[in-house]
């Protein structure tokens, strides 16, 4: 899968390409949240640090198909990449 994916900077901006098909690109933000996924309403009683949080937006598909499972996939795949590769490997800096 690592290869079906690369990631490049554009000038301040981080992009991801899905390289095989369905092909796709998007931009990568970063926002600080609460961690929603341990603290979905954000009222525990225990205090927890924020945590960073990459954000595919506008995603486009660079090519034609009409298989919704197969685009799902994809973007799903996306987003499995970028989380590996900011958090586990580079940082988004």
């Amino acid at each position: 899968m690592n290869n079906d994916f690369k990631i490049y900077k554009d000038g301040e901006r981080f992009v991801f390409e899905r390289v095989v098909y369905p092909k796709l690109k998007g931009l990568i933000s970063k926002t600080v949240t609460d961690n929603p996924f341990t603290n979905p309403d954000s009222c525990s009683a225990e205090e927890e640090e924020p945590q960073d949080v990459c954000l595919a937006e506008e995603v486009e598909l660079l090519e034609d198909c009409s298989d919704e499972a197969a685009i799902d996939k994809a973007i799903q795949e996306a987003g499995e990449y970028i989380i590996g590769y900011f958090f586990n490997t580079k940082g988004l800096e």
